[in-house]
């Protein structure tokens, strides 16, 4: 009954232990997806604001930056120049992108909310999400640019969810919903191994510029397996010790009850020794 209420005991630290681990690998992907996210933004921040000063309103000069956030940010797809009225008028890198120059973005539904949200919050926003010319997966973060503190455009950044968050962390399970609509699904995991360790998913919900995102995380197969021998060892441990400590005990229960006997009999035969030098 002692072994199996300290088996039972091992296995519910073990429980414990584990959760603690999954959670705190999650909140790091969780942290280092918000980062990487935070720091496009704040990029096209900036840009949006160096695009009040007139000698920035260049296509060239434009252009030249464009290309200086695409190199640097992995995932960040395209940028655009809107004008006020919401017609695309600059993008980089053109090849690819012709088709959309021109567009007018508020009869596009999801980018018009976001372009109403930046122009209310006079701060970048993010959109919903969107499927990208090129067919996959993605969102737009949109930041009003100003002439004389009157609109003057949208700096328009395009992004590939994929890009951004296969470049995060590999070898693990993971989703990314905003406003619970999905932008993109790692499968590195079988279905099977999906469902046997479905108990071991960590969700996330959280918000960037009044956006909902949610972030399901599954640990690595490595992971798991490194955390679950952990414990097996530290369970066959546990258990040798109390073997032994019960073996021991034992042990010395046996010897005391010998020592005890061996002391009876003496006594008993002193005892009979007496009893007989009195008769005589």
């Amino acid at each position: 009954a002692l072994s199996l209420l300290l088996t039972t005991y091992l296995h519910v630290k073990s429980k414990e232990k584990l959760d603690s681990v999954l959670y705190s690998e999650g909140q790091r992907y969780k942290d280092v997806f918000v980062s990487s996210l935070q720091s496009r933004l704040h990029a096209l921040d900036r840009m949006a604001i160096r695009f009040e000063d007139e000698n920035v309103d260049n296509k060239v000069l434009w252009n030249k930056d464009a290309r200086s956030y695409i190199q640097h940010f992995s995932g960040l797809q395209a940028i655009e120049w809107v004008n006020s009225d919401s017609i695309v008028k600059w993008v980089y890198p053109l090849k690819g992108n012709e088709e959309i120059l021109g567009v007018n973005l508020e009869n596009e539904t999801r980018r018009k909310s976001a372009i109403i949200e930046s122009v209310k919050n006079q701060s970048g926003a993010l959109s919903k999400a969107i499927n990208l010319q090129q067919g996959d997966k993605g969102f737009l973060s949109i930041h009003p640019t100003y002439k004389e503190n009157t609109l003057s455009g949208f700096i328009i950044g395009v992004y590939n969810a994929e890009e951004i968050l296969s470049k995060i962390v590999t070898n693990v399970y993971s989703e990314i919903k905003i406003n619970e609509e999905s932008v993109y699904k790692n499968k590195n995991m079988t279905d099977k191994f999906l469902e046997d360790h479905k108990l071991l998913k960590q969700n996330f919900k959280f918000n960037i510029r009044n956006i909902s995102i949610s972030l399901t995380y599954l640990p690595s197969l490595n992971l798991i397996n490194t955390i679950e021998v952990d414990n097996e060892y530290s369970l066959l441990i546990v258990l040798f010790l109390f073997s032994l400590f019960f073996s021991w005990s034992a042990y010395f229960v046996l010897k005391n009850q010998h020592t005890l006997s061996l002391f009876n009999r003496r006594f008993i035969m002193l005892t009979e020794a007496i009893d007989k030098t009195a008769l005589i």
